[in-house]
């Protein structure tokens, strides 16, 4: 999922990806559909900060009674993309990269995936009543 930085105005500019769904060869999670993302973020002379609401359904294995089950992981990210070396972030919560101030676009598919994998619960539950696996 990549953002083209040809194409934002200065200013505030609607934020709409979608994810290419399930890949071949992913081992650290398992995508059922497309990720969505959606936000905004505000171009300006020094950086792209953005704000974004990212959604996907993934497959999980239950703690208790190892069957799969679907999950839709919901999560948000902030991030800051400068192109300026005096530029700091002083925000622990939000993600912040220098980048090339020749780049023509940001690729946002590694961050994405890393705050779906960190929204996930530790041990999940195919329900609340499940019982776990049978002794005999």
């Amino acid at each position: 999922m990549k953002i083209r930085i040809n194409a934002l105005t200065k200013g505030q500019n609607n934020i709409e990806l979608r994810g290419e769904g399930p890949q071949s060869g992913q081992q650290d999670i398992a995508l059922l559909g497309p990720e969505s993302v959606s936000g905004s973020g505000d171009f300006s002379d020094d950086a792209l900060y953005l704000q974004l609401r990212i959604s996907a359904p993934v497959e999980l294995e239950c703690s208790r009674c190892l069957e799969s089950f679907p999950y839709q992981a919901n999560t948000h990210l902030n991030a800051v993309y400068s192109w300026k070396k005096n530029l700091r972030n002083e925000d622990e919560d939000t993600y912040f990269e220098l980048i090339d101030p020749e780049a023509q676009e940001i690729d946002l598919s590694q961050i994405i995936r890393e705050s779906i994998i960190l929204c996930l619960p530790m041990k999940p539950l195919c329900g609340e009543n499940c019982k776990g696996l049978c002794n005999r």
